[in-house]
Parts: structure tokens; sequence; C-alpha cells
């Protein structure tokens, strides 16, 4: 009985690329990141010398009602937004890759326009077109219709899940383009209806572009305020 002769490890590139982003990275984020979190946790400024080590900072923000108010408001904000973007994006996606819609290319075009404009812009356009004295806004009351709150919280959300969309829309696409619609055709040929194929097998194969966009959003929402 003879062993196999032992082989020299190959010289790989793929590993130096890795390891050559791990470097990168904690250069780029790990370092400048760490004085802002040795910082919080001195009395006094980083370059002083009297400085010493305490919780203090942290404890006094905890007791304060005001932080976790903002807190609270900033993850409510976040998640809402991150649902109605997923939502939509997810509905959008499946309609226009997944079904018979006229015009689909001019929809897809459609759907991302806000991923290649600024976000300042289309906050200012929404302000112009449904702000208090906006143009949407002048013609509803004009209607004598009830009329819509730009400012208010859940006129924050929608605006800013319009602009993140995009993400969605995209991950999305790019997931039912590599899953087998003969799945679905399946579905249906087995008696399902059009409601019951999205929910058991569309969906399912959606799940890694959910999470990913999920947290893209999410972190997203979350800068935003």
């Amino acid at each position: 009985m003879t062993s196999a002769p032992l082989t020299k490890p190959r010289f790989s590139w793929d590993r130096v690329v890795q390891w050559s982003m791990v470097v990168l990275t904690i250069t780029l984020v790990v370092f400048p990141a760490w004085p802002i979190v040795y910082q919080s946790f001195l009395a006094k400024p980083l370059y002083d010398q009297g400085r010493n080590f305490t919780f203090s900072n942290y404890t006094k923000m905890l007791a304060n009602e005001k932080f976790w108010h903002i807190l609270g408001y900033t993850a409510a904000f976040a998640i809402a937004a991150t649902i109605l973007a997923l939502a939509i994006g997810i509905l959008l996606a499946v309609l226009i890759n997944r079904t018979d819609l006229p015009l689909r290319k001019f929809y897809f075009n459609l759907v991302t326009i806000p991923y290649y404009v600024s976000p300042l812009v289309l906050a200012f356009a929404w302000m112009e077109m449904y702000g208090p004295q906006g143009f949407g806004t002048i013609l509803v009351r004009a209607l004598k219709l009830p009329t819509w709150q730009l400012y208010s919280f859940w006129g924050i959300v929608v605006v800013s899940a319009m602009y993140y969309i995009p993400n969605t829309f995209l991950y999305a696409t790019s997931s039912l383009a590599l899953a087998d619609p003969q799945l679905e055709s399946a579905a249906r040929i087995g008696g399902a209806t059009p409601f019951q194929t999205i929910l058991r097998v569309t969906v399912p194969l959606l799940r890694p572009a959910i999470l990913y966009s999920a947290l893209l959003t999410l972190v997203s929402a979350l800068e935003l305020l």
C-alpha cells in the first residue's frame, strides 16, 4: 500500500485578491473608525493629556428620553420605508418580468429613473408637486378633496420608499432572470392560481434578492435621518 504523494499548494490569485480586500477594508474602515470609538469612551478630547476612560457618555445618552424617542422614530421610519419599497419593488419586478404586460421595456426604464437622479432633485420634485403649495395639492384642493400631508411621518416614508424602489426592483429582476420559469408554469399546470404561484414559487425564488435589498434599503434609510 502506497500513500499518495504530497502536492505543493498551488498559487492562487483569488486568495491574493481576497486577502488584499481584507487589508484594504481594515485600512479604510477600521483604522478611521477606531479614534471615533475610542473618543466616545473619553471624558476629554483625544489629544488631551488628562483624558481618562469612562462610560459616562453612554450612561448620559441612555438616560436621555430624547435619545430613545429619536431612536424609535428613526427605526420606525426605516422599517416602514423598507417594507413599502420591498412590496412595491417586488410587485413591479413580477409584473414586468413574469407577465405579458404591454410596454414592459418602457415601464422598466420608468421604474429605474430614481436610481439615476439625485435624491435632492427627487425631494424637490415631490415638494413642488405635493407640498403645501404644490401643483398636485392645489388641484386636490380645487376638487374639494382631502390633501396629503407631505411633511408628515408617512409622507416622508412614501417619498423615501419611492427612491429605494429601484434597488429592490433591480435585485428582484436579476433573480427572476436567473430563475427557471418552468417552475411557475408547472405550478399553474398543477392547478395553482396566479396568486398562489407568486406566493409559493416566485417569492421563495426571490428570497436572496429580498434579503439583500432589504438590508441595503434599511441601512440607507437609517442614514437618511
